[in-house]
This record gives structure tokens, C-alpha cells and sequence, in this order.
């Protein structure tokens, strides 16, 4: 059995949430205004290293345009009910959100004001190699960066770039460069044939 505590006093919530393993903020729905009212922004410190869990949004921040505007809780995670609101999609008002959970609670919704690409979007737009593909029909990316100043930023784009869907990589840079790279990245060639670029990154010009 563990004690739950209700106030809609700031100062009371203040000093009363020491101890305890969560916290459930709805101060403020969404309805709301943007930002917090002195009675209620009391309260932020005392949120610091406790759990907090917000009903629709966190509090404080603006539901419809995902900004941030005067006090706001931030929240580890959000608990919201028949859609996504913008200010779960849209920064900076989403990174206060934390993780999103959404409840289907049989709302009959308009249409949407916003599409937001989940993982298994992104992973049906990647084109598939067919079986008879070869590097050139995948697509052969070159890369010019990086340089004696920075070889980081050829070792970065290189790593990029093998990470991709590509066919092949290859590298058209400096000497020095190219054996760091060749050491990162054995599977990369030397100049050729490219289809498409990176460049610049790292130039010491």
C-alpha cells in the first residue's frame, strides 16, 4: 500500500512530494495557456529526481504550436488520450514530453493537422535490391572530405555513407586521410565512377 497525495496547492505540493516514486502532473490541460502561474511553477524544483508522468501534456507548454514559453514541467513520460496533439510531435515542446503513450479511447477524430514518420515508415521508403542489382544500380557514392587537419570528418562521411544502401563507396581524398579511411573501412575504393557526392566536409581550404 503506498500513499497518494492530491493537492491543487503549489506551495503544499512543494513541500509534500520528497519520498515519494512519481509524480502525476495535470495542473494544466490542454486547454491551457503556455507557461505556468507562480502557484504552480513552485513546484517545478521540487520535481527534480522524481519520475513524472503528465496527463495529455506536460504543464506549461503550448498544446497546439509545440513551443515553450515561461515555466513548464518536463515530464518522462506522457500519458495522452485519442490522438497526438502537436506539442507531442513538435520540438522543443516534445523533449518535454519524454516517452509518449497514446490510449484509444473510441474518440470519433477529424482529420489530421500533422503526419509524423514512425521507424516502419521510414523503413517502407528504402529501396530493395532486386537480384539482379549490382553496385551501379544501387548507386556508387563518392566521398571528398576530410583532411591532414581533420580526418574525422572523412572517417564520419565514409562511415555514413557505408551505412547507407549504396553500392559502393569511394573515397577521393588526401594520402594520409585515405589510409585511415582504408583502415576504417576496408570494403572502400579509390577514385571512379560516382553517382553521387559528399563534399566538403573537413576541408582545411
Amino acid at each position: 500500500h503506498r500513499e497518494v497525495t492530491r493537492s491543487g496547492d503549489g506551495r503544499r505540493a512543494a513541500s509534500s512530494t520528497c519520498g515519494y516514486d512519481v509524480v502525476v502532473d495535470g495542473i494544466v490541460g490542454i486547454g491551457g495557456r503556455p507557461g505556468l502561474r507562480p502557484a504552480a511553477a513552485a513546484v517545478l524544483d521540487a520535481l527534480a529526481g522524481i519520475p513524472v508522468v503528465a496527463v495529455d501534456l506536460p504543464s506549461g507548454v503550448d498544446a497546439d504550436t509545440g513551443e515553450l514559453e515561461g515555466p513548464h514541467v518536463t515530464a518522462d513520460l506522457t500519458v495522452t488520450f485519442g490522438t497526438h496533439k502537436p506539442c507531442h510531435l513538435a520540438d522543443p515542446a516534445a523533449a518535454a514530453c519524454g516517452a509518449i503513450h497514446l490510449v484509444d479511447i473510441g474518440l470519433d477524430l477529424p482529420e489530421a493537422l500533422l503526419e509524423a514518420l514512425q521507424p516502419s515508415d521510414v523503413a517502407a521508403l528504402l529501396p530493395r535490391p532486386v537480384p539482379d542489382a549490382h553496385k551501379y544500380t544501387r548507386g556508387v557514392v563518392g566521398v571528398r572530405a576530410g583532411s591532414a587537419t581533420y580526418p574525422g570528418a572523412a572517417l564520419l562521411s565514409v562511415s555514413g555513407a557505408a551505412c547507407g544502401l549504396a553500392g559502393m563507396v569511394r573515397y577521393d581524398g588526401d594520402d594520409p586521410v585515405l589510409d585511415l579511411v582504408r583502415a576504417a573501412h576496408p570494403e572502400v575504393v579509390g577514385p571512379g565512377r560516382v553517382q553521387a557526392w559528399v563534399v566538403g566536409s573537413g576541408s582545411a581550404a
